[in-house]
């Protein structure tokens, strides 16, 4: 039985460094903030199930010897989940970072303080379940994951999870590219399907007929595998060609509107969502130099807002 879970746990490291080497080379080949965002999911996520693996493994030995008295083994195995909570809690908020990136669009403010303070809720009910845990005992480690608690924060981590991935579906028309944008709706689409799945199979059907373990940690760490590969072969060759394409459409319409490297520059940064300080302090000028040479600019290409300018930039019109 050792034999076949180190067997496993070698199979879900490939599975794992599969992914991860697959997305980092459309990281190396696009450099988008946003598909870092993505490596950080998946190398948290990760982190999240081998912690969770480890930390389970040493609380079924702890069950199968009856041996509640060994103090050792029960630090570790709730170490390994306490470590592995907060790991969760940052892959989903690298995936909701990666599905605001790859839409274009900006994280609202209020999301951050929701996500932060759901975050700490429920740390800080896991930190009190595993006091009560370790003074209670390991024996009815079992009966945990049944407890209000816990089935309200899987219910909002699925919420949130769902929330990254609707973004994806159905507010990418910020994307110009059109194909680009039916390609990540599909990749949402795909994402929704794959994590429904997942949770019907661990909710319902696994309840009902019973859970496998080598099954279940398979099917887990493979569930971002469909996803992946439709990222490294469907999103990321169109979303080099579409940069491509505003690149040299950028520079054609620079030359005819008579934009300056400076002023090129900047608007490359107002492109990348950065506010006039943020320009100011990059550019090491004033605040007032900024505003003046985006009014210049404006008038050049008959822009009136950050938006229009944007607009014009990318599809030329």
């Amino acid at each position: 039985m050792d034999l076949m879970k180190l067997i496993l746990f070698c199979i879900l490291l490939l599975i794992s460094g599969i992914q991860i080497g697959l997305v980092y080379r459309i990281y190396g080949k696009n450099q988008k903030r946003f598909l870092l965002y993505y490596l950080y999911y998946l190398i948290f996520i990760h982190l999240f199930l081998i912690l969770n693996l480890v930390g389970r493994h040493f609380i079924d030995q702890i069950l199968r010897t009856s041996d509640s008295s060994s103090v050792s083994m029960i630090s570790i195995g709730l170490t390994m989940n306490f470590i592995a909570y907060p790991l969760l809690i940052l892959a989903v908020f690298m995936l909701i970072l990666f599905s605001f990136g790859l839409t274009n669009r900006r994280l609202p403010k209020f999301v951050w303080g929701v996500y932060l303070t759901v975050s700490v809720l429920g740390l800080l009910f896991f930190i009190q379940l595993l006091i009560e845990t370790s003074e209670r005992g390991i024996s009815d480690w079992q009966s945990v994951d049944r407890q209000w608690g816990v089935i309200l924060g899987n219910l909002m981590i699925v919420l949130f999870i769902i929330f990254a991935l609707v973004q994806m579906v159905f507010y990418n028309q910020r994307i110009v590219d059109k194909s680009l944008r039916y390609s990540v709706k599909r990749f949402g689409i795909l994402y929704l399907g794959v994590y429904g799945f997942c949770f019907l199979y661990f909710y319902f059907l696994a309840r009902m007929i019973g859970i496998n373990f080598y099954l279940f940690y398979i099917l887990v760490f493979s569930m971002n595998l469909p996803s992946v590969l439709y990222l490294y072969f469907k999103i990321a060759g169109p979303l080099a060609k579409a940069d491509r394409e505003v690149d040299l459409r950028r520079q054609t319409l620079f030359k005819k509107f008579g934009i300056t490297p400076s002023e090129a520059e900047i608007v490359q940064l107002i492109e990348a969502g950065k506010s006039n300080r943020e320009i100011s302090d990059i550019k090491f000028v004033s605040l007032q130099t900024v505003k003046n040479a985006i009014s210049v600019i404006y008038r050049k290409v008959d822009a009136k807002s950050r938006t229009d300018l944007i607009r014009f930039i990318r599809e030329g019109e």
